[in-house]
């Protein structure tokens, strides 16, 4: 009895909160594609990952991310999608090679409503936005359509303009 209740609890760990820098093998079975991880991709875990290193969102993705020029792109498969916590997410990296810009398109669990979206920019929307259920942040779909357009712009170039014109260099 006690073993089978050791098993019972075992197969519910997983339930009970989200994975941590959990690889692709945690969903497929591989790991062959490094953009895809199990990790669940939160408010909470985007918040923590502003001005980070290229290896801290890796350690905390579990894989090495799909590599741009100074980004890295990432697909999570958190839950198959059942819960919050998977979809697309995107970190663009200042000259100093910490996080500047984070953006990510989440799934809804099973895909029954509207994908919530989280913006972070550190020049253009420091505060960010998110429209994960239970946010504290305002909502991005409120965010007027100048803010948005800024905060979305996330290429290297528009960086140093905006950081060059905020500091009156420019």
């Amino acid at each position: 009895m006690i073993k089978l209740l050791a098993a019972a609890a075992a197969l519910m760990l997983p339930m009970a909160g989200p994975a941590v820098a959990a690889g692709n093998a945690e969903c497929w079975g591989d790991n062959a594609r490094q953009d895809i991880s199990c990790t669940a991709v939160t408010e909470r875990l985007l918040l923590s990952l502003r001005h980070a290193s290229r290896a801290d969102i890796q350690k905390a993705m579990g894989v090495t991310g799909r590599e741009g020029m100074n980004r890295l792109h990432f697909v999570s498969n958190y839950s198959m999608g059942a819960r919050w916590g998977s979809g697309d997410v995107n970190f663009v990296f200042a000259d100093d090679g910490r996080t500047a810009c984070i953006f990510a398109d989440l799934d809804s669990p099973n895909a029954v409503a509207k994908s919530a979206q989280f913006i972070w920019n550190a020049q253009t929307l420091p505060a960010g936005c998110s429209d994960l259920p239970g946010t504290r942040l305002a909502r991005c779909r409120s965010v007027s359509d100048a803010e948005a357009i800024m905060a979305m712009t996330c290429d290297r170039d528009d960086l140093k303009a905006t950081s060059d014109l905020l500091s009156g260099r420019r």
